[in-house]
């Protein structure tokens, strides 16, 4: 479970991983996926716009795509220990169970209101 030390301004990941605060430090990881995820965004709103042809929505989708895999592949880099530039299995282990563990916790409330509205 991700909890926050308030005095030690840290965060403990699932796996025991501890993390300072993005208010304290903020980690280059971080801050190349929320720029690549930030962009993605963009594109994809974007592709919302009125009166755009459809090769322009091909096209920002293909961007969009693009910037999807590569967020994706960034996270991949991370755990990838042949590769021997950038692995750190330690990061890639915490963001699977904290993403397992926050999906855990919204399940039981999904499940709750589907089942309530059968009834």
């Amino acid at each position: 479970m991700v909890w926050l030390h308030e005095n030690l301004l840290i965060s403990v990941a699932p796996n025991g991983l501890v993390f300072v605060k993005p208010t304290i430090r903020r980690a280059i990881l971080s801050k190349m996926l929320n720029e690549i995820l930030d962009t993605r965004v963009m594109v994809k709103n974007s592709m919302g716009i009125q009166g755009m042809g459809h090769s322009f929505v091909k096209l920002q989708n293909s961007r969009q795509l693009a910037l999807k895999y590569i967020a994706n592949v960034t996270y991949g880099y991370t755990s990838a220990s042949f590769s021997g530039r950038m692995p750190c299995a330690e990061i890639a282990d915490s963001i699977v169970q904290t993403g397992r563990e926050t999906l855990e916790k919204v399940r039981v409330p999904i499940c709750t209101f589907n089942t309530r509205q059968s009834n």
